[in-house]
């Protein structure tokens, strides 16, 4: 159980651990720092594209925990990885790097639950100087509510008839 920052961080780290070594950067949607264009090395950008909470009988309510009330959503999260590759090295290496991408997220043991992943064309950004592919994926996840509550004493069940 993780909250959307946790989450997020998790899958940056994860792929960065996978793409060591292979001159590609990954890191958060919005960078702390502007991309250099044109476009001098691959880069992953993580974010998120759309979540649906799904229904809980009990609300929010997950159980108890060190006598407290657990607070929560499960949810289903559209990812969003932005891949983007310099010139010199062609529009063929965001494909690559999508397949690459394929591995790690849905071929590989890991515990982030990612399930599916699309992409759509590779095309020349102008922006960045480079080509660029846009990837989504499909993952569920428990996302923790903020805060904590004492935990429930007891619950009074009444049938009331008519």
């Amino acid at each position: 159980m993780a909250d959307l920052k946790e989450l997020k961080q998790q899958l940056v780290d994860y792929l960065s651990d996978h793409f060591s070594g292979q001159g590609v950067a990954v890191m958060g949607e919005f960078p702390p720092s502007p991309k250099p264009s044109p476009l001098l090395k691959s880069r992953i950008a993580v974010g998120f594209d759309a979540m649906a909470v799904q229904d809980a009988g009990l609300d929010d309510y997950l159980g108890e925990d060190s006598s407290q009330t657990l607070r929560g959503r499960y949810v289903q999260i559209t990812l969003r990885f932005d891949l983007a590759c310099p010139v010199r090295l062609g529009g063929g290496a965001c494909q690559g790097l999508f397949e690459e991408l394929l591995d790690a997220l849905l071929l590989r043991r890991n515990s982030l639950g990612v399930e599916e992943l699309t992409c759509g064309p590779v095309a020349y950004d102008k922006n960045i100087g480079g080509f660029l592919l846009c990837a989504k994926g499909r993952m569920n996840a428990l996302i923790s509510a903020r805060e904590t509550s004492l935990a429930i004493d007891e619950i009074e069940l009444r049938r009331v008839m008519e």
